[in-house]
């Protein structure tokens, strides 16, 4: 769940309308890039027996090198939350016409109270709840999308021939060189000391290899029934803009348009409580992990070395 965000219902969504298949590349990174987790590093992160990944690299390196990667992890950070809720509150003014700046100040608030107050523990049981409401809610719209299009092989013969040309990989040296980077890119971001801190909330090593493998079989599977609406939304409708007058970027309201279209209004409030989650996730986790990285790393160390747990806390 922390992988990915509303950015995949929205951005990758609008590429996906605009392009068609490129866009599963990155997924598919994902999905190599857990899978060699679960083979070779998941277990062994879990074993460093650390509170924060950033104090593995204190273990290995010299102290500078903890603050070099505490200040550059901690902006970068707060950057791809900014990416990660603009992605959400574009989604949701989409859908429920609103406008983005308040929605994203609120939308924000929400996020920030819920980790404040509920702590690393609230997020990971929250994270487990969310899927549980994505994945069923977005089967059930890429069943809805199908029906629209009376299935695979129609929705096949009216999309533009270029959206499904795999053979463009073989046959374009750019596009090969693009797909192995984008692989080695997820590979790194799925392998990384900062992004093991997701292997430190598991019970021992065991748990984080079978965490990784699942979440590899999710990024085969889930990818698939994501990136189908947009290409429903390209077939039935190919004037976007028509639609989403609000938007900067009407392609990035693809999903939207065929789930308002398609699905009862109860479903859609199910739908962006999803999208919310898918969000949710990726915040709060690095939230968590940044203000863990803070406290552990450069507050206790170098400010208050005799601090007490509660002052840290």
């Amino acid at each position: 769940m922390t992988q990915f965000s509303a950015w995949t219902f929205t951005g990758a969504a609008g590429k996906a309308y605009a392009e068609g298949w490129p866009l599963i590349v990155v997924f598919m990174g994902n999905a190599l890039g857990f899978a060699l987790a679960a083979r070779f590093f998941a277990g062994r992160a879990r074993q460093m027996r650390v509170i924060t990944a950033i104090e593995a690299v204190r273990d290995r390196f010299p102290g500078a090198n903890e603050q070099v990667f505490i200040w550059l992890q901690i902006p970068l950070g707060t950057l791809y939350a900014g990416i990660w809720l603009n992605g959400l509150c574009v989604f949701l003014a989409a859908v429920f016409g609103l406008p983005l700046e308040p929605t994203i100040l609120i939308t924000g608030g929400v996020v920030l109270g819920m980790t404040l107050f509920g702590g690393a523990w609230a997020a990971i049981a929250g994270d487990f709840v969310q899927m549980l409401v994505l994945m069923p809610v977005t089967l059930v719209a890429a069943f809805l999308a199908l029906r629209e299009v009376d299935g695979v092989g129609p929705l096949v013969e009216q999309l533009p021939e270029a959206h499904l040309r795999l053979g463009d990989l073989w046959s374009s040296p750019l596009m090969l060189v693009w797909t192995a980077a984008i692989f080695i890119k997820q590979y790194i971001n799925t392998n990384n000391l900062f992004d093991a801190s997701r292997y430190l909330c598991v019970r021992d090593a065991h748990h984080a290899r079978k965490a990784a493998g699942l979440a590899s079989i999710l990024f085969v599977v889930g990818p698939v029934v994501w990136l189908l609406l947009p290409l429903v939304s390209r077939v039935l409708y190919p004037d976007l803009g028509a639609l989403f007058r609000g938007l900067n970027n009407p392609s990035e309201g693809a999903f939207a348009a065929i789930c308002i279209a398609t699905m009862p209004a109860g479903m859609i409030g199910l739908l962006v409580s999803g999208m919310f989650s898918a969000t949710m996730s990726s915040m709060d986790s690095g939230l968590n992990r940044n203000a863990g990285i803070f406290v552990k790393n450069f507050y206790q160390p170098v400010l208050r070395p005799a601090a007490a747990d509660r002052e840290l806390v």
